[in-house]
Order: structure tokens, then sequence, then C-alpha cells
């Protein structure tokens, strides 16, 4: 039997945060069909929110840092935010926030089609991706869990996606 001295209760280590809101996450997506979507959907998401931050005017602040737009201190911010919760995550969230800003840049060198209206249109396309999944689980959301989810959706992707390569988070 051990004593409360000896500093072995019997309970579970504490879980981190970041494993907490993905179950939080995760309880709200446990149809498969709707987790297949969100690795659709949220990457839609992900580039269209770049591409229009991207298209956004710079203030001169940024504008006075070579190479950086609104859509680099977004990503930067976003990462930044994810590396609190796991630091895997927010490298990982860095590397795939710059493929979908240099894709979002191929883009913007098209001068037949300004970069915002594709960004509408795969961003359109990914909220009705996210609709068909919320109707695939059946019940409603609140505001705060839809704000939640859209949050938390792609560190929860990018954990996904680092389980499958085996690297914990």
């Amino acid at each position: 039997m051990s004593t409360p001295s000896s500093g072995s209760s019997g309970a579970a280590p504490p879980r981190r945060l970041v494993d907490r809101l993905f179950e939080k996450f995760e309880a709200r997506h446990h149809a498969l069909a709707n987790r297949g979507i969100q690795f659709v959907a949220i990457p839609f998401l992900m580039w269209s929110g770049f591409a229009l931050a991207r298209s956004l005017p710079e203030p001169a602040l940024l504008a006075a840092i070579p190479g950086v737009d609104w859509a680099v201190a977004v990503a930067a911010a976003i990462s930044l935010g994810y590396a609190v919760l796991s630091w895997r995550i927010g490298a990982a969230m860095a590397v795939l926030s710059l493929v979908l800003i240099g894709v979002a840049a191929f883009y913007a060198g098209n001068e037949a089609l300004p970069l915002w209206q594709p960004a509408l249109v795969f961003l359109a396309l990914a909220m009705l991706l996210w609709l068909v999944g919320r109707r695939i689980e059946g019940r409603p959301r609140l505001l705060g869990e839809m704000a939640f989810d859209l949050l938390i959706g792609p560190a929860w992707l990018l954990a996904q996606v680092l389980r499958l390569a085996r690297i914990s988070y």
C-alpha cells in the first residue's frame, strides 16, 4: 500500500491542455465521414484565409518589413499560439502556413484573376463542406463551439498528420 508521502497516489498524470482541447474537438467530430471532411475543409479554409489576408492593403508598419504582409503576420501569430500548446504543432503550422502562403503568392501572380476571387470561391466551398459535416453529426452547434472548432481544427489536423508520421506532439 502506498502512502501519501511516497508520491504514487495511483491517479493518472495530468493531461496536457492540448490533449484536453483535442478531446473536446473530437467529441463533436466523432463521425468518420465528418473527420474526412475536416481533412479537406480545414486546409481550404486556411488557404482562403491566408489568400484574403494577403489581398488586404498593407499598413506602413508591415510594408517596412520586406516579405511581411498580413498573411505572414497572421501565420506567425497562429504558429506562435499553437507553439504554446505544443512546439511541434506550432512548427508544423509554420511549415503548412508557408506552403499555403506560397500557393496564394502563386495565384496572386495571375494578372487575369485577382487573388481575392479564388479565395472567396474556396472559402465558400470549405464552408459548404463544413456545413455538410455539421449535418452529418446531427446536432446544431452554438456560436462559441463553432469559434472553438475554427481555432482548434487546424491544430487537430496537424496532430493527426504528426501521429500518422509517428511524431509525438
